[in-house]
């Protein structure tokens, strides 16, 4: 195993090639950890993330300029409380557009962790626990 001698993470069935780093910060310590993962699960975490990102977009954005453009071509009153009634009807379509995003994270993390279990690697809970902060890296 070449990180630290260690499995993935993520998988627990091959052995780490690369990590995820966390970057901390206790007053004016600094430290990182590196959660090892193996590049087939990097791979999946990307286009989970992605994907997530791509299907919320277009969901939403197409959704709700159905819904605009519906409006538009009838007859419907766009003035007082039927514009805020149709904008509100507009941003329902991030339900949906969600739903179908966190489904595409599921189906790509199956038989792997998804990369937000990152903060339950032991090694990084005991630095949280220790007061520690996670920081973006300088």
């Amino acid at each position: 195993m070449s990180v630290n001698n260690q499995g993935c993470w993520f998988c627990e069935t091959t052995d780490a090639d690369d990590s995820y780093e966390v970057f901390l910060k206790k007053d004016e310590s600094k430290s990182v950890v590196n959660v090892p993962s193996c590049s087939t699960c990097k791979s999946k975490h990307k286009k989970a993330i992605i994907g997530f990102l791509i299907i919320f977009f277009v969901v939403s954005l197409c959704g709700a300029g159905l819904h605009v453009a519906v409006l538009f071509l009838s007859n419907a009153e766009l003035s007082g409380p039927g514009s805020a009634i149709g904008a509100a009807l507009a941003l329902l379509w991030c339900v949906p557009a969600l739903i179908l995003a966190f489904g595409w994270v599921s189906y790509c993390s199956k038989g792997i962790k998804p990369q937000r279990h990152t903060i339950k690697y032991p090694e990084l809970m005991e630095k949280l626990n220790d007061g520690y902060l996670m920081v973006k890296p300088d």
